[in-house]
């Protein structure tokens, strides 16, 4: 992939899958105000889910793929970011 072949294939597939679930479980926000749960727990489920696991996730997988696949890994987010910026902004035009 795009991360060091230094680093062992299941260390790298277990980092690469922390970080995006990492990424990506702010997005899960909205299933727990569908589901039917009391107020505390919503509250306390949408509070981790935004600000506490996905850190917890990120430095999980630094743990696996260093400090260095990490930072790897986040630019490769800003460039694709970037890149589907412009792409839209170049649509909607």
């Amino acid at each position: 992939m795009f991360l060091p072949p230094s680093i062992p294939a299941w260390r790298r597939r277990l980092g690469l899958s922390l970080f995006v679930a990492g990424l990506f479980l702010p997005w899960l926000i909205p299933v727990i105000l569908f589901m039917d749960l009391d107020g505390w727990l919503t509250a306390a489920l949408t509070v981790a889910f935004s600000v506490g696991l996905p850190e917890l996730l990120w430095v999980m997988a630094a743990l696996f793929i260093g400090r260095e696949g990490v930072r790897h890994l986040w630019r490769h987010v800003r460039v694709r970011a970037r890149l589907l910026l412009r792409k839209l902004r170049s649509q909607s035009k």
